[in-house]
């Protein structure tokens, strides 16, 4: 549950709307960061830098950025990007290995533990 109501991208003004009228799906990340105008800009370049402009291919990036997502008990960024990496090709075998290798890493810390 968000702390802040989340920004509605209609009742926006100037550089917020106008970055919210850009956006293909108005995603909750972007309309709680709208709370920090004079961020929201600038933390939207670098995330824009980091997903197009770097020299990892798209579906690569994804995997790394689903890996990271089970790592870290990312589940928000789980939820984002599962559709993200299939738009860009990431298969759906790709993303079940992905989450299987969590599995296998929880059960083997378990039994470490029990040892």
């Amino acid at each position: 549950m968000a702390r802040l109501p989340l920004i509605d991208p209609e009742t926006a003004s100037g550089d917020v709307r106008a970055s919210f009228d850009r956006m293909p799906v108005k995603l909750n990340v972007f309309r709680m960061m709208a709370h920090a105008e004079a961020n929201m800009i600038p933390a939207m370049r670098l995330g824009n830098s980091i997903l197009h402009r770097q020299k990892l291919s798209a579906v690569n990036r994804e995997l790394l950025i689903l890996q990271a997502a089970q790592l870290e008990g990312g589940a928000y960024e789980w939820r984002q990007h599962v559709p993200i990496a299939l738009g860009v090709g990431v298969t759906q075998a790709q993303i079940d290995a992905v989450e299987r290798c969590r599995a296998e890493r929880s059960r083997a810390r378990a039994a470490r533990l029990r040892a």
